[in-house]
């Protein structure tokens, strides 16, 4: 699973790997926006409206979550990488690229969810919570 943020290697600069669920989560359609209805009481059933940009429907924003793996040739280099990702990814709204999924998605940090601790086996898994703020604006490669 080859993942980039901002074209950066998240493996081979952070020892982190994509915990398996990840795809799921990414490949997961957005909610559509509402469509606007009339409900009048001089017809039958209600009248939709549904507004589209081209060939498709406005999408809502979404939340992904996501856990990482992260690993180091030592514990103290393993809690190294896992600090300068969360630096990395809590500053701005960045680029997370899947070479398998062939995609790019803008995402935004949102929380940390969850966090494990393995010293003795050298490695740590985290979980986050994202914000796709614009789930129409992914890129495909």
């Amino acid at each position: 699973m080859a993942a980039k943020i901002n074209g950066e290697d998240i493996f081979k600069t952070y020892g982190a790997k994509l915990v398996k669920g990840g795809y799921k989560e990414l490949m997961s359609l957005p909610k559509t926006k509402a469509v606007i209805e009339n409900k009048s009481r001089l017809k039958d059933g209600v009248d939709v409206t549904v507004l589209t940009f081209g060939s498709r429907r406005r999408v809502e924003d979404r939340e992904v979550n996501l856990s990482f793996i992260f690993r180091g040739l030592s514990y103290k280099e393993t809690v190294s990488n896992y600090r300068q990702f969360n630096t990395l990814i809590s500053r701005d709204l960045f680029k997370f690229a899947i070479d398998e999924l062939g995609k790019t998605f803008r995402l935004l940090f949102v929380e940390q969810t969850s966090l494990e601790f393995y010293q003795s086996y050298n490695f740590i898994i985290a979980g986050y919570k994202f914000k796709e703020p614009n789930p129409s604006n992914q890129e495909n490669e």
